[in-house]
């Protein structure tokens, strides 16, 4: 049984609090508190991973086109700008080919989670 998706969400806010830093210098939230972002974490995008991407990519396979895994080798050599978490965000956000664009349907830090578990487990290497 799935959590539902603001479960999920506190768990990966929960996860992701190793550090905050000002969005913006000088920038302000509500009622003139500082704003805040979190930095992205590997844990909180593993759930987040999970929750998103498991279905076609488990484990770093990938069951539309099993040669473009999420292996550090199959990622340099398939995706475009290579093996860089930037390139990793660039598929995430647009999608491409059987893979949807997750832009607007996962937000920016979200996103930057996935990428950096996306880039840390690849280097490490797939269980």
């Amino acid at each position: 049984m799935q959590a539902p998706r603001a479960l999920l969400l506190l768990l990966c806010a929960l996860a992701s609090c190793r550090g905050f830093a000002p969005a913006a210098p000088g920038g302000y939230g509500a009622r003139g508190a500082p704003a805040l972002r979190a930095e992205p974490s590997a844990p909180a995008g593993e759930l987040i991973f999970r929750a998103n991407c498991a279905a076609c990519h488990a484990g770093g396979q990938n069951a539309v086109r099993p040669e473009r895994t999420l292996q550090r080798t199959a990622i340099d050599t398939y995706l475009e700008g290579g093996f860089t978490e930037k390139a990793i965000v660039r598929q995430i956000v647009l999608g491409k080919g059987a893979m949807p664009a997750f832009a607007g349907r996962l937000a920016e830090g979200e996103i930057a989670a996935v990428a950096l578990y996306v880039l840390r487990t690849a280097e490490d290497g797939w269980e």
